[in-house]
């Protein structure tokens, strides 16, 4: 087995040895295993066991012994082969330690909100929960290039005036953007777009698409003609939902576990700095170093795997 492909085992084994580690002293008289100058006690195989949930069956004591013997033997390995001073492995580690730290870090608990605090951070956020009302719209787009001459342009518009008065006459808005729309999506939905709000309004409609949409009052009802780049579009309005602030009830559990986790972050924060203030920190007046200009330097290692005593 190649040293990459022992990754998955050595970096549980390199932090049990740093965080916890065997008792390694060979004058205990009740050990029930050494791999080097490693020493497993009773008191490391009971600890073991409660730990990872093991019953009293011989058979399981002894997949136990089997398997702590072999992450003493991972060890062992790793440290004859430096791996505890690899990046890689100094990473897990550090990592494994910083959450250790952060676990052993408890903040008193944290009081519920109160229902009035609830609502004041509904009322407090009401433009967050305001939807805007939202338009079921059909387009028929007769195409003009952008590129083309005037004459093209106003027979464009001429086309769309035409298409726009055969509606107006009861023809169907569907069949004639099915013929005569040059939008791929909806031309064969009958020029249905679905819903929109006006803030999704596509610009290719033209500047005066949005004020002529939004003065649709009534399903049905229809666009003047509106002249854009590439073209004309006849709009009509198949629907409406109307928007408005969500109520308190949909929203009630939303708010109030928030405002759990923010109390509980800001008394994890509080607690940290209070028990981390005695801690002595000297900070270099240097600047900091450029990222990514130069050669990594070496990181800084963390204690090595513990050797026997």
């Amino acid at each position: 087995m190649n040293v990459s492909a022992l990754h998955f085992y050595l970096v549980p084994a390199l932090a049990l040895a740093v965080l916890t580690g065997c008792d390694r002293s060979s004058e205990s008289p009740d050990y029930l295993a050494k791999v080097g100058d490693q020493t497993l006690t009773e008191a490391d195989f009971l600890a073991a066991a409660k730990r990872r949930s093991i019953s009293d069956h011989p058979a399981a004591k002894q997949a136990l012994l089997d398997e702590l013997v072999t992450e003493m033997k991972l060890i062992e390995f790793a440290r004859e082969n430096a791996l505890d001073q690899q990046t890689g492995y100094l990473d897990e580690v550090r990592k494994l330690l910083i959450s250790h730290a952060r676990e052993a870090i408890v903040a008193k608990p944290i009081a519920p909100p109160t229902e009035a605090e609830i609502q004041a951070s509904y009322n407090a956020r009401q433009e967050e929960f305001t939807t805007p009302d939202r338009l079921h719209l059909a387009m028929i787009h007769v195409p003009s290039a952008p590129n083309a001459s005037a004459e093209k342009h106003q027979e464009a518009e001429e086309r769309a005036r035409d298409i726009r008065e055969q509606i107006i006459q009861g023809a169907s808005f569907g069949d004639l953007a099915a013929k005569h729309s040059a939008h791929r999506p909806s031309r064969y939905r009958g020029g249905d777009l679905g819903y929109s709000t006006p803030d999704s309004f596509d610009p290719s409609w033209g500047p005066d698409a949005p004020a002529a949409i939004l003065g649709l009052s009534e399903s049905g009802a229809l666009t003047p003609v509106l002249a854009s780049p590439d073209g004309c579009r006849i709009f009509r309005l198949m629907g409406r939902q109307d928007g408005g602030v969500r109520p308190y009830n949909q929203v009630r559990n939303q708010l109030a576990s928030e405002l759990v986790r923010n109390r509980q972050r800001s008394a994890r924060e509080e607690r940290l700095a209070s028990v981390t203030q005695s801690i002595p920190v000297t900070r270099s007046k240097s600047p900091l170093p450029e990222i990514g200009t130069s050669e990594s330097a070496s990181p800084t290692t963390l204690p090595s795997i513990p050797a026997g005593k």
